[in-house]
């Protein structure tokens, strides 16, 4: 299978799978057999949520650090606090290794999984998103056209497996960090967050990641956040969580009449290109780190073909492109994460990307864009490489089972 199959699937909980030589990696002899399409979505999902299990820690602990700068500045404005007495009132971590003493000593360990049920419930589905995006590519791309053929596919599996993956995140993101949230939303778990986020696409004008006719953005809070004063807005502003959400749907009725909230899809994908913008690079530079490691390390060791390196060469090979990919796409990442998690706020209903970024940079600083960065390295490369693992296992004893023998 191409490398570009590894790319996305590392964003969805799902295991990589650049066991066969995409762009560069092919060599000579006659092709092997191809495995079932379920042999990769079986595969997948169990590696994915294996390494899910072992990085979600990690996960967590970059969320916080990633939005904490903002849940601070929002929860003084709210509370009118300056100074000191804001400080006191919020909750800052001084890095990675000191966000995760405090969750544990704070809240215990269970808050380091805070959001993992979304993970649960979504592996599946993004995998089979994924890798039937990742069919259609193939199917689509011209022959011949190597690197920019995996390129390609994987830019369409990205597109298709983030409109199951963009719900996900938000459900997962928004239940991380809603500890340091002030209050500003409560959700008891997933399905909870679910029905908000659809109240909040119900809400229509009153605000989202795309700005909204209902909300005049008045007031920031050191984030970009409009506090929204339209006709949906002016329910937004004053409650909370899944039932401010509901009472702006309400609220927003033609002529200020009231009316059941509508529920609508729109609320799942708030910050959908926001995630495209991240792993839609993130894939490019993984794909083409990923199969030029693979290809010297072949070299080294006077293999003919990446195909046969061992197991760990192939694992080191991708933690390694994962983690220069992340580098190069992590403020992409603050930003879309405090997106996903802001809109959930009163002050957050209008918000947008460029509006976030903006406020990060005003309030912030440009260090604010690499924030959590050693959290999600400690996430993304040991991951990669443990699905890595794991899946090419879970393949090769399924296509044994079969009688395949070796495959693609």
């Amino acid at each position: 299978m191409r490398a570009s199959q590894a790319a996305t699937a590392a964003q969805a909980g799902a295991a990589p799978s650049g066991g066969g030589g995409g762009g560069g990696g092919g060599g000579a002899g006659a092709p092997a057999p191809e495995a079932p399409v379920w042999h990769a979505l079986v595969a997948g999902a169990a590696s994915g949520l294996a390494a899910r299990v072992v990085t979600y820690p990690a996960d967590t602990v970059k969320a916080r650090l990633q939005v904490q700068g903002a849940a601070a500045a929002a929860i003084a404005s709210r509370r009118g606090l300056r100074g000191s007495a804001a400080a006191a009132a919020t909750t800052r971590y001084a890095g990675t290794l000191d966000a995760a003493r405090c969750m544990l000593l704070r809240e215990g360990p269970p808050s380091l999984y805070r959001g993992f049920g979304a993970v649960l419930l979504g592996v599946l589905p993004a995998n089979m998103a994924y890798f039937g995006g990742y069919e259609l590519g193939k199917r689509l791309t011209p022959p011949g056209w190597g690197a920019a053929g995996d390129m390609a596919t994987g830019a369409l599996a990205q597109l298709l497996a983030g409109v199951v993956y963009t719900p996900v995140d938000i459900v997962k993101e928004r239940l991380q960090v809603q500890a340091i949230m002030g209050g500003a939303y409560k959700y008891r778990g997933p399905v909870q967050a679910l029905r908000a986020m659809l109240a909040e696409g119900a809400a229509g004008g009153g605000g989202g990641s795309g700005g909204g006719g209902g909300s005049t953005g008045s007031g920031s809070i050191g984030n970009g956040a409009g506090s929204g004063s339209g006709a949906g807005g002016r329910a937004a502003a004053g409650a909370q969580g899944p039932a401010g959400a509901a009472a702006a749907a309400a609220e927003g009725g033609v002529g200020g009449g009231v009316q059941r909230p509508r529920w609508r899809l729109a609320g799942l994908f708030r910050g959908y290109w926001a995630t495209n913008a991240v792993w839609l690079p993130w894939n490019i530079i993984y794909v083409a780190a990923y199969e030029r490691a693979r290809q010297e390390a072949a070299s080294a060791a006077g293999l003919q073909r990446p195909e046969q390196l061992p197991a760990w060469g192939t694992a080191a090979c991708s933690a390694g492109a994962a983690a220069a990919a992340a580098l190069v796409t992590h403020p992409g990442d603050v930003v879309k994460t405090r997106l996903q998690v802001l809109t959930a706020t009163p002050e957050g209903r209008g918000l947008t990307a460029v509006a976030v970024a903006r406020g990060m940079l005003a309030a912030e600083g440009a260090r604010a864009f690499w924030s959590g960065l050693a959290a999600r390295l400690l996430n993304i490369a040991p991951g990669c490489a443990l699905s890595w693992a794991l899946y090419e296992s879970i393949k090769a004893r399924l296509a044994e089972e079969a009688g395949l023998g070796r495959v693609t």
